[in-house]
């Protein structure tokens, strides 16, 4: 076997070098994780041996782990030693496979999906083909996974793919492309592997559920050789994902318009992180609708940290100072949060979403923290303190219905901050500003209407006043309110209140 395909590699890198279009170079790998690979998702679920050697992955509630090769190959061979969870794992999936960054993505899968302990380990293999994969194959291990590591191998050149366990081939996948079978030959693709939850459908089709009280689930990752054709500009920008890229990104931007550095926070990072956990399964652009700013970025699988700064920042070109506006149809909300003046404490996080792309999320702070002015207490205080001046009722939080309403409501008006009232069946008040514009600033808008509002003749004289009137009506006891971030960075914020107020003929107190 050994002779076997040692004498596959002669002919790998003679016909790799004539048939495809890049410079190549082969790559025999340093057997030191920290020199060839970069950690993609969640450091602090990855732990390496202090001379470089050995890599654990941990899955816990809140996150898996990933890492990913410094460089992409074009044919060769890959051996990794696994050594799997130990005990019950059902639900969980250790991947190790080679992926190609593009929508149409070339792939070579190896997952093992966890079990109930005394069941036999199943490994899924899987390749995919210009997008295209539906290629899966189970085998059960003879061996036990959990004991001891095992050699797992992917032998690839023009001819076929071979998967291996401990050198015996458990699948042969030929290369019949004349024949119109897809047959991954032409894209570069990175080694990559991953621990995570795949309880939905990884052991008996899903109804093997991950028991969380058995967490942290290990899985160890040592002795791997790359023997493989590898890009001449082999891409290395996992330096480019570090807190300090990140706060440097963003400070380049600052200085360029005279603006103070930011400061990494581990805090911000944390919450960043944990939100960015939320959107693996999706990917989705969602803001995390938290007291933050935030700014936000889905891309394909090497997007890197500074790929998503600089995609931020190129809306400069959108933003006309003098009028604080952005161009007509474009957007420069991500750009002027990352050069806003009050913002100074910065956390980032960056996840590999379950189809293969990336998020990742920014979140800012100001220096004198507003949050603490957006909690609902925050907003009961501010209402409650303009009603006890005029002897009305304290009204109350509520967070199923009226509190639900008007985030809902919010979250519509994220694009265009519109101060456009709901129509629904709450009484409504609305504001609209910058970033520095907090909750208890939007309900001190609507009560200095007061000095607006004639009691003895139950109207307004001078200007608005129904906002505050709304404020005050002594039968509006239920509040519910919401604060987002919209995309051209200014605010909205919204409350809502049941019963509503300001019907023709009553009067608030």
């Amino acid at each position: 076997m050994t002779n076997y395909h040692y004498g596959l590699f002669a002919i790998i890198f003679v016909t790799s070098a004539i048939l495809v279009p890049f410079s190549l170079a082969s790559v025999v790998s340093t057997g030191n994780f920290n020199k060839d690979f970069f950690i993609s998702w969640a450091p602090n679920h990855v732990n390496t041996s202090a001379d470089g050697t050995t890599r654990t992955l941990t899955l816990d509630h809140e996150s898996g782990a990933s890492f990913d090769s410094n460089s992409m190959f074009l044919f060769g061979q890959i051996d990794m030693q696994i050594k799997l969870i130990q005990g019950y794992s059902a639900g969980t999936v250790v991947a190790y496979y080679l992926a190609s960054n593009s929508p149409n993505r070339d792939e070579i899968d190896l997952e093992f999906l966890g079990n109930v302990t005394g069941q036999p380990y199943m490994l899924q293999t899987n390749i995919y083909s210009d997008g295209f994969g539906n290629r899966e194959e189970r085998i059960s291990l003879w061996f036990d996974p959990l004991a001891d590591f095992h050699t797992y191998s992917i032998l690839w050149n023009v001819y076929q793919i071979v998967i291996m366990v401990d050198w015996v081939p458990i699948r042969v996948y030929r290369n019949h492309a004349n024949k119109g079978v897809g047959f991954p030959r032409s894209q570069p693709m990175s080694l990559k592997t991953s621990l995570w939850n795949g309880e939905d459908w990884a052991t008996r089709g899903g109804k093997d559920k991950i028991d969380w009280s058995k967490a942290p689930f290990a899985a160890s990752f040592r002795n791997y050789k790359i023997d493989a054709s590898t890009l001449a500009f082999a891409r290395v920008c996992h330096a480019q994902n570090s807190p300090q890229d990140y706060v440097d990104a963003h400070n380049a931007a600052r200085a360029e318009v005279g603006v103070e550095n930011i400061e990494w926070d581990d805090e911000l990072a944390a919450y960043a992180q944990q939100y960015a956990n939320q959107r693996m399964d999706d990917c989705a652009l969602e803001h995390s609708q938290g007291p933050y700013g935030e700014n936000i970025v889905a891309g394909p699988g090497d997007a890197s940290g500074i790929d998503a700064v600089k995609m931020w920042v190129d809306e400069k070109a959108n933003y006309d100072y003098d009028s604080n506006t952005c161009a007509p149809n474009e957007m420069c909300g991500h750009y002027t949060q990352v050069v806003w003046r009050n913002s100074v404490r910065l956390g980032c996080a960056r996840v590999l979403c379950n189809g293969g792309g990336i998020f990742i999320t920014s979140i800012l702070a100001f220096a004198q923290l507003c949050n603490a002015q957006n909690s609902p207490q925050d907003y009961v205080d501010a209402h409650n303190a303009a009603r006890a001046a005029v002897g009305v009722g304290n009204i109350q939080w509520t967070d199923d219905q009226v509190a639900a309403y008007a985030q809902q409501y919010a979250n519509q008006r994220i694009n265009d901050c519109a101060l456009q009232h709901s129509q629904g069946q709450y009484g409504e008040n609305l504001a609209g500003g910058s970033g520095e514009l907090s909750g208890t600033d939007a309900v001190q808008m609507w009560v200095n209407e007061k000095a607006n509002y004639d009691y003895n003749s139950n109207s307004c004289v001078g200007g608005d006043c129904l906002h505050y009137t709304q404020v005050v009506w002594r039968n509006s006891v239920r509040l519910g309110c919401a604060r987002v971030q919209c995309n051209n960075g200014g605010y909205f914020i919204g409350c809502n209140y049941d019963p509503p107020g300001n019907y023709q003929g009553g009067r608030p107190y």
